[in-house]
């Protein structure tokens, strides 16, 4: 299966599971290079919004063939929850950097915008 990184994350019909283990490797793939770049955390937003999804459709889909008991689909929430609260946090580090590059960007501004004080040309030579 061909990523392209600047698009959706891979989907797979064919095995839920499949699909889950294919966006878990992206997910690696894409931890991989600067975490804090805006689009590392924007691939990654991604990739667990639509891990998210793959692992409440997976469970949906292993329910169709037998009957599950009520811890598995609580373990299956809870995993799905995890994903959701990983991804929440990362969209609030984005929002972060964000905000920081804005404040960085508003110093500078301002520190170009100042009147340099005057450099006195005058030698004190007093002995």
């Amino acid at each position: 299966m061909t990523q392209d990184h600047t698009n959706t994350p891979p989907t797979s019909p064919v095995n839920p599971q499949d699909n889950i283990k294919a966006l878990c490797g992206w997910l690696a793939q894409s931890m991989g290079g600067d975490p804090n770049s805006q689009g590392a955390l924007q691939e990654q937003i991604q990739v667990m919004n639509a891990l998210f999804h793959a692992t409440l459709a997976a469970q949906l889909d292993l329910n169709r063939g037998y009957h599950s008991t009520e811890l598995h689909n609580q373990n299956w929430i809870r995993l799905a929850l995890q994903i959701q609260r990983q991804c929440m946090d990362t969209v609030r580090a984005e929002k972060a950097v964000d905000y920081m590059d804005s404040l960085t960007a508003m110093n500078i501004s301002r520190s170009l915008a100042l009147p340099h004080p005057p450099q006195s040309t005058e030698r004190n030579d007093e002995v």
